[in-house]
């Protein structure tokens, strides 16, 4: 899947078109043979480098001509050994802002720069193809093409690939020791885009619920996806704006996982506000009781996982333990909430009753303790 985010720097969001990257051709094997030109080839430089998970790996190109004159550059970033690799090509050029000739116009065009980062996901790193891009240009003046191939393959305990990871590192290390910024993933750069073409479309009611819904949907908040479909509007616009503020506040080069959980962790704390206040509408009772079982139903609960989840997997093991806790509460229904949350996805300690007697869930308890939890 292909995507491209445009977004241009203080105007307002703009739909996504293909100016600048729509000149350049991609494809995977087996279609790549159909990039190769037809006329003269004639090499330029070849690059060898390795891919190092949750380090973006980059080239930079300098093509003039169709494709814009500023320089194109290709990023591939994998976040784990065993995940898809995803690429990124990122360029940005003048566009001109009055393009319908057939139209009089009162002054000359004026120039914008534009920057558009078009991203291929789901690059498959088990049998990774080869990918060729062909880029209009110029050469001594006269049109070309420019092929740059990148032919990826897994990596082997041999002095080639050693020497390559080596040389990777002396590079990271050198940028550390300068200060430099990483460069940003392709999530990271999703990441920016989606939240600069969308965070305006917050403080417009109209707009509002679609951005959020989008914005999570986007991001992988599932929290503030289904709170953002059932809220009510002043309720929403509560929401919208604590995620303003909090994506103000937090620093962008983040990814778009990391951002999904800064937006659910803030529709939590929104809900919990409310909760503690006894504003909490109904159906975003029914919300909070979804992805957090019986810990939503106590505000401080809630908070105090939010202050203890840096992570995702962080977040979901303090709603496990709010959840295994409440297994011990003396109120039946607590209990049943509990053990149903934790059914669901199958943490349940193997042979609890919650309706059984004291002893018999006490014993049901000390047992799972010693056991790993059914699934």
């Amino acid at each position: 899947m292909a995507r491209l985010v445009t977004a241009r720097r203080g105007d307002e969001p703009v739909l996504a078109g293909t100016r600048l990257t729509q000149p350049i051709q991609v494809l995977l094997s087996p279609n790549a043979a159909a990039t190769q030109p037809a006329g003269v080839v004639q090499p330029v430089a070849s690059v060898e480098s390795v891919v190092i998970p949750g380090v973006t790996t980059a080239f930079r190109i300098a093509p003039t001509g169709p494709a814009g004159s500023q320089p194109i550059e290709l990023q591939l970033y994998q976040s784990s050994l065993d995940s898809d690799l995803q690429l990124a090509i990122a360029t940005s050029g003048p566009l001109a802002t009055n393009e319908d000739s057939s139209v009089p116009q009162e002054s000359p065009s004026k120039s914008v720069t534009q920057r558009e980062v078009a991203i291929l996901d789901g690059i498959n790193s088990a049998q990774p193809p080869t990918i060729r891009l062909r880029i209009p240009c110029r050469v001594d003046g006269s049109s070309s093409d420019l092929l740059a191939e990148i032919s990826l393959r897994a990596g082997k305990d041999d002095p080639e690939t050693e020497a390559l990871l080596s040389s990777a590192r002396q590079e990271l290390d050198r940028n550390r020791a300068k200060g430099s910024a990483k460069v940003p993933a392709a999530q990271v750069l999703a990441g920016r885009a989606l939240l600069e073409s969308t965070l305006p479309l917050l403080s417009q009611p109209s707009a509002r619920r679609s951005a959020l819904i989008m914005l999570a949907a986007q991001t992988g908040a599932a929290i503030c996806q289904d709170a953002a479909l059932v809220a009510d509007d002043s309720t929403l616009e509560q929401l919208a704006a604590a995620i303003n503020a909090q994506a103000t506040a937090v620093n962008r080069e983040i990814d778009l996982a990391q951002w999904g959980l800064v937006i659910d962790l803030t529709a939590l704390k929104v809900m919990a506000d409310l909760q503690s206040a006894e504003k909490l509408p109904p159906a975003l009772q029914s919300v909070l009781a979804l992805h957090t079982g019986e810990a939503g139903r106590r505000a401080g609960a809630i908070e105090e996982a939010i202050r203890a989840s840096p992570t995702r997997a962080d977040l979901e093991n303090r709603l496990v333990a709010e959840n295994l806790i409440a297994l011990e509460d003396t109120s039946p229904s607590a209990r049943v909430r509990a053990i149903d949350w934790l059914s669901l996805r199958g943490r349940a300690p193997r042979g609890f009753d919650p309706l059984a007697p004291p002893r018999q869930r006490r014993e049901a308890l000390e047992a799972a303790s010693t056991q790993p939890a059914s699934r």
